[in-house]
């Protein structure tokens, strides 16, 4: 008797000891993430229908599977990776989300909501971000700056309930005035409420910010300038006062005869050799939409000869087609 007691200890001992362990491992949460794994195997392996069967079952294991933005990066390539998207498919994909995301505590919620809501606007469902934001977030008076801006830009992309998104995005900016993004959405709203007298300045004051907070992120302030400058207006010569400036291109291409210009993103990697490819390639994105939205508010206020300027410009770093900035 005394040797079952004490065996039944040991084994009492080890399951308070290892049991939120063995939870950890082997609980709904754990399994959800195992079926994620499989999911995408069976999807690189080009079996989409087993992969869906298998992202089923994992949301259905554990609801916080739908806080992993790469449950859901899944879910929208198995929708949108098709030569054209089902509408049923759509909305059903939608009706997941908005029963699912709300489920997740708040912060897991709120971000979850963000991910979605970016991947619905990438496949040109903007209506459906908004309604994901909306359900999602928290009141105006209750969110973020950030989550107010994120809110109010995408019903700009919309063109609709743009006096809503005035008072989102006015929240946002007064609370933190200088922030390049939340400036750029507010003149967004205003140029869609036909207010370009007033969208124009702040339009201006963001790209404004935008060179002062990247000059701030040198150590050495003459690179700060240097750096800025080649992501300024003149797309026809570059600034004098650069120093060490990049080898300069050929001025006629033998081979067909015209101009040649050389990439300026590769210009400012030459000068400055140790930045980062993507960080570079994101702030000449980041540049290129708000200089998209200052030419259109120019195009609307009549001021076209200013606003080929951003046009030069955005042909010269690669964004003619300015369907890809919205």
């Amino acid at each position: 008797m005394r040797n079952y007691l004490t065996l039944f200890v040991v084994l009492a001992t080890s399951a308070i000891a290892f049991g939120p362990l063995c939870t950890g491992f082997f609980g709904p949460a754990s399994y959800a993430r195992w079926m994620l794994a499989q999911a995408a195997n069976e999807y690189e392996n080009e079996q989409p229908d087993q992969a869906e069967e298998t992202l089923v079952k994992a949301l259905s294991a554990s609801n916080e599977i739908a806080g992993d933005p790469e449950f859901w990066i899944l879910r929208f390539k198995l929708v949108f990776g098709k030569e054209k998207a089902d509408a049923l498919a759509v909305s059903a994909l939608f009706d997941e989300a908005i029963a699912a995301i709300p489920k997740l505590e708040d912060d897991r919620k709120t971000y979850a909501a963000r991910i979605v809501a970016e991947l619905f606007r990438t496949n040109k469902h903007t209506d459906l971000a908004v309604d994901i934001l909306q359900t999602c977030f928290p009141p105006l008076e209750k969110r973020s700056s950030v989550a107010n801006n994120e809110l109010a830009y995408f019903r700009s992309l919309q063109m609709k309930e743009l006096d809503i998104a005035l008072e989102e995005i006015n929240a946002a900016v007064a609370a933190n005035p200088n922030v390049p993004e939340f400036l750029d959405t507010k003149a967004w709203v205003l140029h869609g409420l036909n207010r370009n007298e007033v969208a124009i300045k702040f339009v201006n004051e963001s790209i404004s910010q935008s060179y002062e907070m990247l000059k701030k992120e040198f150590s050495n302030e003459k690179d700060g300038k240097d750096f800025c400058q080649l992501f300024e207006p003149d797309t026809t010569t570059q600034p004098s006062s650069v120093e060490n400036p990049p080898v300069e291109p050929e001025s006629v291409d033998s081979k067909v005869g015209v101009e040649k210009v050389e990439d300026p993103l590769a210009m400012i990697r030459k000068r400055f050799p140790l930045s980062n490819r993507n960080a570079v390639d994101s702030l000449a994105k980041k540049i290129a939409v708000l200089r998209f939205h200052r030419a259109c508010i120019l195009d609307d206020l009549g001021r076209t000869e200013e606003s080929e300027v951003d046009y030069a410009w955005l042909d010269r770093f690669g964004y003619s087609d300015t369907k890809k900035l919205e």
